[in-house]
């Protein structure tokens, strides 16, 4: 989790389009005008990712889905608490 604040200070959530539209494309390449995002969220989708080369993007989505596997272990567990 460390490493995901260390190498990601935005996370964009983009709303749902459909899979090879126009309008996704857009929304994307909007969401990474910002010089701060390097992962965008796609709603019903899953997320995009950029690096300074391929293997460099690869982990990067690597520590992203290891961020939200804890993230929703937490919610899991946090529920059996209450």
């Amino acid at each position: 989790v460390s490493e995901v604040s260390s190498r990601v200070k935005k996370i964009p959530i983009i709303d749902y389009a459909p899979s090879g539209s126009i309008e996704l494309a857009n929304m994307v390449t909007e969401a990474f005008r910002d010089i701060e995002v390097n992962v965008v969220l796609l709603k019903h989708h899953g997320v995009v990712v950029v690096g300074k080369d391929l293997i460099d993007a690869l982990n990067l989505a690597e520590v992203v889905e290891d961020a939200a596997k804890i993230a929703a272990f937490y919610e899991i567990l946090s529920a059996f608490k209450k």
